[in-house]
C-alpha cells in the first residue's frame, strides 16, 4: 500500500510536474508572443500591388522600347508620317514609290505661254525633251532620322525637289520657227498715240499695242520659263512686244492736246452790222488738223470749204424771209433786192489769214451785197421801214417798235404803175431833190430812194392819202407822204436800212 502510495504521491508529484511544466511553458510562449510587433494585412495588399505595379512598367516600357525600335525600323525604309515633297503627301511610301510620283509630275509639265491674241502650250514631246528632278528622292529620305520619327507627327515636313528639261536648243528653235504668233503675216504693227480734232473737241486717241514680237526676247522667255519650270508665261509682261513709239501718256501728247484747246478756245467772229455771228468749234475743227510734230495747221482745202457753206449760209439776197409785221403777224416775204450776198471766194483767203494766226478776231464777212444787218429771224433786224400797201400805210421801227406811222399813197396800179413787194435797201437819203421822169420834173423837200427810182418822198400836191387812192390816183410807183410825216421819216432812216414792202394778197402766213 506504501509502495502504491509512494507510487501514487511520484505519479501526482510528476502530473504536478508537468503541468507545472506546462505553464511555465505556456508562460514564457506568451512573453514571446508580446515581443513580436503588430503588422497590418493592407501593408502586405500595398506591397502587392507596387510589386504589380512595377511589373506592368517593366511590360509598357518594354512595349515602348519594342514599339520605337520598331518605327525606327520602318522609318528607316519608308517616309514618315507629314513627309511631303513638291505638296504631294509621301508618308509611309518608300523611295520608289516617292520617286514614281514625283516623276510622273515631272513629267506632267506643260508651259502655257499667253500672247495678245491667243495662247499656246507647249509639251515636252513638243521639243523631245526628259523631265529630270534635280535632288534625289533617296537624299531627301536620308536626311530623314528615323531615330526621331515619333517627333515627325508634330510638324509637317515639305520638301521641295527641282525639276529640269532636258532639250535641245535647236528643238527650241524649230519649234518657234512654226509658231502662229511669231508668223510676221499674223502680227499687227502698233500704232502710236496722237491727237485729232473732231466734231468741235479735242479727242486723244490711245495708242495700240500690236502683235509685232521680238523672236529672240521670245526665246529667251521659254528658256527662262522651261529652266525656272513655270507653268504659264505672259509674252507682254516678259516684254516680247513691239511697243508704240508714242503713248497716250507721253509729254508730246500733253503738249498736243494744250495746242488744240488753245486752238479751239479761239473767238472767231463775223459783224454783220452789229449781229455777232460765231464760227461752231465743230466747224473750227473741220479747218484744222494736227500734224505728224503736234502742230495745229489750217488747210486751205478745208477753209475754202466752209468759206462756200457760210456763204450759202447767210447770203440773203433775192431770197424769201420770215417777218413779222408790226401788229405781230408772221409773214413769209418775196421779192426785192434787198440783203447780204457772200462773196465765198474772197471770204476764203480772208479766213485763211485770219485763222492762221490762231487768235482771236471779229471781221466783215467778204460781200458783194452787204445788207443793213442780221438777226436770228431774218437779216431785217430791229430798225426798218415796214410798208403795208394794201392798207397803205407806213411804219418807221426802231428797237422792234413801232415809233412813227402815216398813210401814204402808192403806185397808181389803173396805168401799171403799182408799186411792187419785196424788202429793199435805202439806198441814199437826200433833200430837196428834184424827181424827174417821162413827162415829170418835180421837186421835193425829202427824197429817200429804195428800189431803183422808187423811194418815200412828200408829196404837197396831194391832199388825200390812204384808203383806195392808189388805185385811181398814184404815183410813178413812189411811196408818197405828207410834207411833215416825211420830214419825220426822214429824220429816222438811213442809207441801207431795209425797206419792208408788201400786198396782203402776195404774202404767206406762217401762223
Amino acid at each position: 500500500m506504501d509502495k502504491l502510495t509512494e507510487e501514487k504521491k511520484e505519479n501526482n508529484e510528476n502530473n504536478e510536474n508537468k503541468d507545472n511544466e506546462v505553464i511555465a511553458d505556456k508562460s514564457k510562449k506568451d512573453s514571446d508572443i508580446s515581443l513580436i510587433p503588430f503588422i497590418d494585412p493592407s501593408v502586405e495588399t500595398y506591397k502587392n500591388k507596387k510589386k504589380k505595379r512595377k511589373k506592368a512598367g517593366l511590360i509598357i516600357l518594354a512595349s515602348i522600347i519594342l514599339v520605337y525600335f520598331a518605327g525606327v525600323l520602318y522609318c528607316s525604309k519608308f517616309f514618315i508620317e507629314n513627309s511631303k515633297i513638291n505638296g504631294y503627301d509621301v508618308s509611309y511610301k518608300s523611295v520608289k514609290s516617292a520617286n514614281e510620283l514625283i516623276q510622273a509630275d515631272a513629267d506632267a509639265y506643260t508651259l502655257k505661254a499667253d500672247y495678245r491674241n491667243g495662247s499656246e502650250t507647249l509639251k515636252p514631246d513638243d521639243l523631245g525633251a526628259k523631265a529630270k528632278l534635280k535632288k534625289s528622292i533617296s537624299e531627301i529620305k536620308k536626311n530623314q532620322n528615323p531615330f526621331l520619327w515619333f517627333v515627325y507627327f508634330f510638324e509637317d515636313s515639305d520638301y521641295q525637289v527641282g525639276y529640269k528639261l532636258v532639250y535641245d536648243e535647236k528643238a527650241l528653235d524649230e519649234y518657234l520657227d512654226k509658231l502662229f504668233y511669231l508668223d510676221k503675216s499674223n502680227m499687227v504693227e502698233p500704232e502710236n498715240a496722237y491727237v485729232r480734232l473732231e466734231d468741235g473737241e479735242v479727242k486723244l486717241i490711245n495708242e495700240t499695242d500690236g502683235t509685232v514680237l521680238e523672236k529672240e526676247l521670245v526665246k529667251e522667255a521659254y528658256k527662262s520659263a522651261i529652266d525656272e519650270y513655270d507653268d504659264e508665261i505672259d509674252m507682254d509682261e516678259e516684254g516680247c512686244y513691239k511697243e508704240a513709239m508714242i503713248t497716250s501718256d507721253s509729254t508730246v501728247i500733253a503738249e498736243t492736246i494744250k495746242k488744240a484747246d488753245d486752238f479751239l478756245d479761239i473767238k472767231a467772229q463775223y459783224d454783220f452790222g452789229g449781229y455777232i455771228y460765231q464760227i461752231p468749234k465743230d466747224e473750227l475743227t473741220k479747218m484744222a488738223y494736227i500734224d505728224s510734230k503736234g502742230n495745229v495747221q489750217i488747210s486751205k482745202t478745208n477753209v475754202k470749204l466752209y468759206a462756200d457753206k457760210f456763204a450759202e449760209q447767210f447770203t440773203t439776197y433775192h431770197k424769201d424771209r420770215e417777218f413779222y409785221t408790226h401788229d405781230k403777224k408772221h409773214i413769209l416775204v418775196s421779192g426785192g433786192y434787198y440783203g447780204w450776198q457772200i462773196d465765198a471766194e474772197t471770204e476764203a483767203e480772208e479766213l485763211y489769214d485770219e485763222i492762221i494766226k490762231k487768235k482771236d478776231f471779229v471781221k466783215a464777212p467778204a460781200c458783194l451785197v452787204e445788207g443793213y444787218t442780221l438777226s436770228d429771224i431774218n437779216d431785217i433786224g430791229d430798225n426798218y421801214v415796214e410798208i403795208d400797201l394794201t392798207d397803205q400805210h407806213v411804219y418807221i421801227i426802231r428797237d422792234g417798235k413801232v415809233v412813227y406811222d402815216s398813210l401814204c399813197v402808192s403806185g397808181n396800179e389803173s396805168r401799171g404803175m403799182g408799186t411792187p413787194g419785196g424788202v429793199y435797201p435805202i439806198t441814199y437819203t437826200q433833200q430837196h431833190a428834184i424827181l424827174r421822169g417821162p413827162g415829170y420834173e418835180t421837186p421835193v423837200a425829202y427824197w429817200m430812194p429804195f428800189n431803183g427810182g422808187i423811194g418815200m418822198h412828200d408829196a404837197t400836191w396831194k391832199s388825200k392819202f390812204g384808203e383806195d387812192y392808189y388805185k385811181y390816183d398814184g404815183s410813178h410807183g413812189c411811196i408818197n407822204l405828207p410834207l411833215d410825216a416825211a420830214g419825220e421819216i426822214f429824220e429816222l432812216v438811213e442809207k441801207g436800212m431795209p425797206v419792208v414792202c408788201y400786198w396782203e394778197d402776195e404774202i404767206t402766213y406762217l401762223n
